[in-house]
């Protein structure tokens, strides 16, 4: 059993083996949470190509070496080449770097789950490698009900829970909850559709007023 966990990838040295498709996803859904992950392979696609180029990321472009990973935290192989993906495996489990090798459960010590992204609100599904294609349907059925302007949602949440963490008539949780069941209350998907985000900050003000006035 796998189990759940949210990292901060920008304090850990991550590496893609590999230049195809997949290699280019991984790349691309670590630069979504700032991971600036070196590659090697010898070769890699146009997109990755320009990938790394506008990113200004590290290419190795060589096949991968025994010996490679010993300054990585993360490995994420995606080769496609199953002598390549044992010697990676071989490697992380002798130094403890984590592994993940694309389509290859057995040889991963970590899996990647699917990821709906708005703003610092992150919905993440996982079938403990088991039915991919079952959390793919569920991430597109999500993708098409939650709505995108939960991604400005989550930057007014984040700044009321700022303000009464450093007010210090709400020093605890109970105390704030109040204030977090008035803001959940406010219809903020459809003011934020039919008056745009500046409303809805002028909305969020209002609150921090009263706030301050009580």
């Amino acid at each position: 059993m796998y189990f759940p966990i949210l990292i901060d990838l920008t304090k850990f040295k991550a590496v893609v083996i590999g230049g195809g498709k997949v290699s280019t996803r991984k790349v691309k859904n670590l630069l979504d949470f700032e991971c600036k992950p070196d590659i090697i392979s010898p070769e890699v696609i146009d997109e990755l190509e320009e990938i790394i180029k506008n990113n200004q990321l590290k290419l190795i472009q060589r096949k991968y070496e025994y010996g490679d990973l010993i300054n990585y935290s993360l490995v994420f192989a995606s080769t496609g080449d199953s002598d390549v993906d044992l010697m990676i495996e071989k490697e992380c489990s002798e130094l403890g770097i984590l592994l993940n090798v694309a389509d290859v459960p057995v040889l991963c010590n970590f899996i990647v789950p699917a990821n709906i992204k708005r703003g610092f609100l992150t919905l993440s599904l996982a079938s403990q490698g088991n039915s991919p294609f079952l959390v793919k349907y569920l991430k597109e059925q999500i993708n098409k009900t939650l709505p995108e302007e939960y991604t400005f949602i989550s930057e007014l949440a984040r700044d009321l829970r700022n303000y009464l963490m450093n007010d210090i008539r709400f020093p605890d949780e109970k105390s704030r909850q109040a204030h977090f069941d008035l803001f959940l209350s406010i219809d903020w998907v459809s003011l934020i559709r039919n008056e745009g985000y500046s409303a809805a900050q002028e909305k969020l003000q209002e609150i921090i007023n009263e706030l301050s006035d009580g």
